[in-house]
């Protein structure tokens, strides 16, 4: 793939994480990952609807391992997939949806500010502080993305709408309410 290389390389040079870039680009480019999600496509959208589970977000990181493999709760590709899912709910299409939502910093937060989690002030402070990335496989880490996945699905249960409408609707509506902020 030297000719993806040729066209990459001048304009991220002096990227942070260069050489991971770079694989995850190489990745998307090679075909033989390309057939490989076609077959994972057939899969997800037997029959006309889309089947979205766990086991074919595995599949997805697995294909696409270099830029969604890392993360133990596959926010990446549960992300490829949220963007598919709202794309044909918008549509009218049928979606089923049983892989939970990406947990991330802004969920956890939101769901503390609306009560329905409870996190320490020291550690919704580190949450809020922009200068923190907190390792993916530390405990701390761990406990705020179970807290948030069970706070999505409680929220998707009690409602009777899909978690990853739930998810969605927290998201896009709170994290740039000023109140939020």
């Amino acid at each position: 793939q030297d000719w993806l290389d040729a066209k990459i390389a001048p304009t991220m040079d002096g990227q942070p994480y260069l050489f991971e870039r770079r694989e995850v680009l190489r990745q998307f480019a090679d075909p033989s990952r390309r057939m490989a999600l076609n077959v994972l496509a057939g899969r997800v959208f037997e029959n006309g609807g889309m089947n979205a589970t766990l086991r074919e977000v595995d599949h997805l990181a697995d294909i696409y391992s270099a830029g969604m493999r890392a993360d133990p709760f596959r926010k990446k590709a549960i992300l490829a997939f949220l963007l598919v899912a709202g794309n044909r709910a918008s549509r009218g299409l049928g979606v089923t949806w049983a892989t939970g939502a990406p947990m991330d910093y802004q969920l956890a937060r939101i769901l503390s500010w609306k009560g329905v989690i409870t996190m320490s002030p020291e550690f919704d402070a580190l949450l809020r502080s922009p200068d923190v990335l907190l390792p993916i496989e530390s405990e701390q880490v761990y406990h705020m993305r179970a807290a948030t996945f069970v706070g999505i699905e409680r929220l998707s249960e009690e409602t009777g709408v899909p978690s990853w409408l739930v998810d969605g609707a927290l998201f896009n509506g709170y994290r740039k309410d000023p109140a939020f902020i």
